[in-house]
C-alpha cells in the first residue's frame, strides 16, 4: 500500500490515495529514487528522461488531493475524467500527467499506465499494459541513448529493436479513449 510506503519515508497522510495497492516496483523504485527535484530557478522539476518527471512520493499526494477536487471532472461521466483509483507519479511538459491506475479503467487492467493532459484533455492515452512494461521500456529507451553508452562504455550486444521489445512487453499499447461528456439537463430555456 502506498500509506506505507509513505510512512516509510516519514510522510503521515490521511488520504484515500494511500489505501490504494501499487506494484512492488513502484515500491522498489521509490525506495531507491524518490522522484525529481523541482528547480526554483526554472520552475520545473528535473527529468528522468525527454521531458518526463518522476514526482516525490509527497507530491504525488499533494496532486491527488488537487485532482480529487478539481470541479472540471463533472463534465464528464464519473471515473473518466479523474479517478480516485488513479496514483499520479509521473509529470510530463505541458500539463501532462501519468498515473497508475490501480482500479482498471477504460476496460484495461488493473496497474495499466494512462496519460493524460489535466488541463485541456478529454482523452485519456493507455500508454502502458502495466508499470512493470513502462520501467523496462524507459530502462531500455535509458541504456540505448547514446550519452549512456558513451559515459558507462557498455560492449554492443544485439537488442531487438525498440518497437519489437515494445510490442512484446506492451501488447495492443498505445490506445486512446475519448471520454463522454455529461449531458446537461435540458434548462427552461431549451425547451420548445
Amino acid at each position: 500500500m502506498l500509506a506505507q510506503h509513505l510512512a516509510s519515508i516519514g510522510v503521515h497522510p490521511g488520504s484515500n490515495a494511500c489505501s490504494r495497492p501499487v506494484p512492488e516496483t513502484f515500491r522498489i523504485l521509490y525506495r531507491t529514487f524518490n522522484g525529481c527535484h523541482y528547480d526554483t530557478n526554472t520552475s520545473s522539476r528535473s527529468q528522468i528522461y525527454l521531458g518526463i518527471s518522476l514526482v516525490p512520493l509527497e507530491d504525488i499526494l499533494r496532486q491527488w488531493n488537487r485532482l480529487e477536487k478539481d470541479a472540471f471532472s463533472q463534465r464528464f461521466h464519473p471515473g473518466e475524467y479523474w479517478n480516485a483509483g488513479w496514483i499520479p507519479f509521473l509529470e510530463m511538459e505541458r500539463w501532462g500527467l501519468g498515473v497508475i491506475d490501480t482500479t482498471g479503467c477504460f476496460g484495461g487492467p488493473p496497474g495499466q499506465i494512462i496519460q493524460f493532459n489535466y488541463k485541456v484533455g478529454a482523452e485519456r492515452d493507455i500508454t502502458y499494459v502495466s508499470f512493470d512494461a513502462w520501467l523496462l521500456l524507459l530502462l531500455e529507451h535509458l541504456e540505448r541513448a547514446p550519452f549512456f553508452q558513451k559515459r558507462h562504455a557498455l560492449p554492443p550486444r544485439h537488442r531487438p529493436p525498440l518497437s519489437e521489445l515494445a510490442a512484446h512487453l506492451n501488447p495492443g499499447h498505445p490506445r486512446s479513449v475519448v471520454l463522454r461528456p455529461v449531458t446537461p439537463p435540458p434548462t427552461p430555456h431549451d425547451r420548445p
